[in-house]
């Protein structure tokens, strides 16, 4: 039986782990399912519970703490609690990209369309 305070989506998708504060390399892993809240990865090294990490996963960039690391499959299954998501990083990059060769300083403009895509886990 299936307790998570909501559903999980399935994913295969392919990201880039960054273990905060630690030194160590970025390293490639997968997602295997999504929630508003978490997410369960698959990756190649164990991560220590408590970690902070930055995922970066197709437009999309994640922190989060490690809630668990286990042994699975010759690799390592992670539970992540989200913390914060930045979604349309192509979008922010676009723009930021224009504000540059404009010459407008970065910090004196602000759209209500960069807002919103900033979202909070």
């Amino acid at each position: 039986m299936d307790n998570r305070r909501e559903p999980r989506k399935l994913q295969a998708a392919p990201l880039e782990v960054a273990v905060l504060g630690e030194g160590q390399p970025c390293m490639l892993g997968r997602v295997l399912d999504v929630s508003s809240h978490g997410m369960a990865l698959d990756l190649p090294s164990p991560v220590p519970p408590g970690s902070a990490i930055k995922i970066e996963v197709g437009d999309a960039l994640v922190l989060g703490i490690v809630s668990y690391c286990t042994p699975r499959d010759g690799g390592y299954r992670a539970g992540l609690v989200v913390k914060h998501r930045l979604a349309g990083l192509a979008e922010l990059h676009r723009l930021n990209r224009a504000l540059h060769d404009s010459g407008i300083k970065h910090d004196a403009v602000q759209t209500e369309h960069t807002t919103s895509l900033i979202m909070k886990g």
